[in-house]
């Protein structure tokens, strides 16, 4: 017999209503896919070389158990890798609302990190736009932290990230699931919280 729990997961997914994609931009990066504030689909991207030529191995799971691990050449590619989806390519066939959030990126003392990190996240949201003819929420961690979980503004980066990978499993029961398969990674759950910070925003309103 299902859990409670799992049984109405279950029947929320069903109605296809609102898909939310949620990212955290970088060259070890993630990105999480919410059916109606549900997990759905998670994938996670690191570099790789390959011929000599920086490379992305992505690997995804989805809310069925299938796994795969690809290689992409870029940012876009991995942006066109997500919108390709089935669950992206199902909801733009049946006219389902499908709305994106990606994370800013962190400025600190080294800028020129910063840098290429927005432009590697503009990037992955860059094609996802084009395919999926919608616009992309930009938000800062210390906001999407503060406004699900009251996270203090000034807590320092690193507490601030392990904070997100402890709390948002207790927002997202599911994504243990996930993190199992993909490995503890604080940018997974950063993507999550990314997603379910534009899911609540636009749902509560």
């Amino acid at each position: 017999m299902l859990h409670p729990a799992r049984y109405l997961i279950i029947v929320m997914k069903r109605y296809l209503s609102k898909i939310t994609i949620g990212i955290d931009p970088a060259s070890n990066g993630a990105a999480v896919i919410l059916i109606n504030g549900v997990m759905a689909v998670a994938l996670a991207w690191r570099p790789r070389t390959r011929q000599k030529k920086r490379v992305y191995e992505i690997s995804m799971l989805d809310d069925e158990g299938f796994f795969e691990q690809v290689l992409v050449k870029s940012g876009g590619a991995i942006g066109q890798y997500i919108s390709n989806l089935l669950i992206v390519r199902k909801a733009l066939e049946n006219g389902t609302l499908i709305e994106l959030a990606c994370e800013d990126a962190y400025i600190g003392k080294n800028f020129k990190t910063g840098i290429i990190v927005a432009r590697f996240g503009g990037c992955i949201s860059g094609v996802i736009e084009a395919v999926c003819d919608v616009k992309t929420n930009w938000v800062q961690a210390i906001k999407w932290r503060h406004f699900l979980f009251r996270l203090n503004p000034f807590t320092p980066r690193k507490k601030a990230k392990f904070s997100s990978l402890k709390l948002i499993p207790t927002l997202l029961c599911d994504i243990s699931i996930y993190l199992e398969r993909l490995g503890e990674l604080d940018h997974l759950t950063d993507a999550a919280g990314v997603a379910l910070w534009l899911h609540k925003s636009t749902t509560d309103n």
